[in-house]
């Protein structure tokens, strides 16, 4: 799992780089960044998959990266680690969709068991998410088979069924074909 830490201190970045041992938990550090700015020119090209980040810096806060990176990558996981236990901090953080709101006073176990924690909500979801993929492709292919076999689908399942493919999208889209499909016969 791709890591990559996010703070303007450089003694934080240093000492959260080598004080943890990443590597021997399944973790590749990437290079650190000094800014959200330069955190966010490059996570598309880097794509952690999981950040590690200041929540107050010169420039961008930890918290308004967080947002932008989530919009667009969704399946990141954040940790964000604060010098301030402040609720209103931990609250907007939550919001956003954190995964995990640290001081920067944890210890190093603390911090590595928060992101092992993260790096299995990830997988967990990842594989959610194909054995999910893999079911509806199964279950379409059946419909379709259904459908070319000579067979009628049910008709609330019929728009999901023409939703699967983009071909299909468009032939499904017409009330005649739809209405032949579930057997009625015209006027």
């Amino acid at each position: 799992m791709k890591l990559l830490i996010v703070d303007d201190e450089v003694i934080i970045r240093t000492g959260l780089s080598t004080v943890i041992p990443w590597a021997e938990n399944g973790f590749s550090l990437l290079p650190a960044a000094a800014s959200a700015e330069e955190a966010l020119m490059r996570i598309p090209v880097e794509r952690p998959e999981l950040i590690l980040t200041d929540i107050r810096m010169t420039g961008a806060s930890g918290l308004e990266m967080s947002s932008e990176v989530l919009a667009s990558y969704p399946d990141t996981e954040v940790i964000v680690l604060s010098g301030y236990d402040e609720f209103t901090y931990a609250q907007q953080a939550i919001r956003q969709g954190v995964s995990e709101y640290l001081l920067k006073t944890s210890g190093p176990d603390e911090i590595l068991q928060a992101a092992l924690r993260a790096r299995d909500r990830r997988r967990s979801k990842l594989e959610r998410e194909e054995s999910r993929r893999m079911q509806s492709e199964a279950y379409y292919g059946q419909q379709i088979s259904r459908l070319l076999g000579g067979g009628r689908p049910e008709p609330e399942l019929l728009e999901q069924t023409f939703d699967w493919h983009p071909a299909l999208r468009a032939v499904g889209r017409s009330r005649g074909l739809q209405l032949w499909l579930l057997g009625y016969a015209g006027p």
